[in-house]
């Protein structure tokens, strides 16, 4: 079953994801960066350099290490620290929201 947008993220148990990783966890997380406006590559369940680079982007504009991992850190700042306007806004795909959020704005 795949899940789209915010409940994907919500319902991921927080385990690293690292390069090289290929499953239905990564294509959630792919589903939340494409959201967020850092990733555009294919949702296509494989953790490869882009998708590597859009988690750089979160862990940097979090203030996090820049790591390359989608670590418990990283979880944590996408699941607690977004603005729940954010959040509400991945669920719904409300991409006029996206084009406007910080970290969009820092993917650019």
């Amino acid at each position: 079953m795949k899940t789209q947008g915010w409940t994907a993220i919500r319902v991921m148990e927080p385990v690293d994801l690292k390069i090289g990783d290929r499953n239905d966890r990564v294509l959630h997380l792919q589903t939340v960066l494409k959201l967020l406006g850092c990733y555009d590559g294919a949702i296509d369940g494989d953790f490869g350099s882009k998708t590597q680079t859009a988690v750089n982007t979160v862990q940097k504009f979090f203030g996090l290490s820049v790591n390359g991992t989608f670590d418990l850190q990283t979880w944590y700042a996408l699941n607690f620290w977004l603005p729940s306007s954010l959040q509400h806004s991945i669920a719904s795909k409300d991409q006029d929201c996206f084009e406007s959020s910080p970290i969009s704005q820092k993917c650019a």
